[in-house]
């Protein structure tokens, strides 16, 4: 019902308040104070229909008002939607992507047990090796300590045979020849063998009448 529907009614209400009374029994003082008292009464819904008016018009505007929020609010929750999609999508690429990455740790933690094992296999191999070398440095050195005595045996020998004392016999020059070579030869393969064979050949000859001949021959042979 619009404002002039309003009033319409308010008037036909009064006018039937009016209209009903027994006019013709009413003197002109009661028909004005009558009139008078619908007057004031059609001022008074005036006033209500315009506060009315008003009122309406105020609750227009807060529909209004109120269908904008509600379009604002619409809007807003498609995109809480599309966010929460987004999220819903996002979140089963993060649980498939932490999948992925447990497998890969679990194999990393494999591979990792594995190298473990292989690197106290290769530190106990190592180990092997070293000592295997350790000894073949020990026994290396023992042979050369070795050799280095029959040398200077050798030495202390030749020099006994050619003091100024000795004079040859025969009238040919006391002379002395001394050979020492050595030969070493190191072969190293993969099998690690403790062999270590030895090769000592020791030859010592000294003519001084028929010409001093020393021939020291000395070859050593060793096989990692």
């Amino acid at each position: 019902m619009d404002n002039f529907e309003l009033k319409n009614c308010i008037y036909d209400s009064v006018f039937e308040e009016i209209f009903d009374s027994d006019t013709n029994s009413m003197t002109i003082e009661e028909l004005e104070d009558l009139i008078s008292l619908a007057k004031n009464q059609l001022s008074i819904y005036d006033d209500i229909s315009n506060d009315f008016s008003v009122e309406v018009h105020k609750l227009k505007t807060y529909i209004s008002d109120l269908k904008a929020h509600i379009a604002l609010a619409s809007n807003e929750r498609d995109k809480i939607v599309g966010e929460s999609e987004r999220c819903a999508s996002l979140y089963y690429e993060l649980i498939k992507q932490r999948d992925c990455l447990e497998n890969s740790l679990v194999k990393i933690k494999e591979e990792h047990s594995k190298n473990q094992d292989l690197q106290e296999s290769l530190d106990f191999t190592i180990e092997i090796k070293k000592q295997e070398i350790n000894k073949k440095e020990r026994q290396l050195q023992n042979l050369l300590d070795e050799y280095r005595i029959i040398i200077e045996g050798n030495q202390t020998h030749q020099s006994e045979q050619t003091k100024p004392n000795d004079t040859p016999k025969s009238g040919h020059k006391s002379f002395t020849t001394r050979s020492i070579s050595f030969n070493f030869s190191i072969v190293k393969n993969n099998q690690s063998k403790d062999r270590v064979p030895v090769n000592h050949s020791h030859h010592v000859r000294d003519t001084s009448s028929k010409g001093s001949n020393v021939s020291n021959n000395n070859s050593i042979i060793f096989g990692y």
